[in-house]
């Protein structure tokens, strides 16, 4: 047997079935969650960062 999974906005479910009020809007968003983590620094990194682990990685090849 198959299937399809979509997760899907509750607010649109309900507007095709009976969905419970105890199971609209469970999920909060994540945008914003690892913030705190976050390193300027390392993130001007990233442009060149490839470059630089290839070329460490093979200097004396």
């Amino acid at each position: 047997m198959s299937y399809i999974r979509k997760i899907t906005n509750s607010d649109e479910l309900s507007k095709k079935t009976g969905l419970p009020n105890n199971l609209k809007n469970k999920n909060k968003s994540l945008q914003g969650a690892l913030k705190k983590y976050k390193n300027e620094e390392l993130i001007n990194q990233e442009n060149t960062i490839w470059e630089k682990v290839v070329k460490d990685k093979y200097k004396n090849n």
